[in-house]
């Protein structure tokens, strides 16, 4: 596996800071977890805001109660 840069260490603890400012209350699969944070990181570097990224990647996978 190949060293991680510093500007991407540095995208991941925002985006793990992201998700403990909007996860808190949601529920969704544990193995959801890290296509969480990949669909928020592939926004991000698609030029979308940081917040509105992470919103909606765990809008797509939470689990809704039917």
């Amino acid at each position: 596996m190949a060293r991680k840069t510093k500007e991407e260490k540095a995208l991941e603890a925002r985006i793990d800071a992201a998700f403990k400012r909007h996860g808190s209350g949601h529920q969704f699969d544990i193995f959801d977890l890290g296509k969480v944070m990949d669909d928020a990181k592939a926004a991000v570097k698609a030029g979308k805001d940081l917040d509105a990224a992470m919103v909606d990647a765990i809008a797509k996978y939470e689990k809704v109660e039917k």
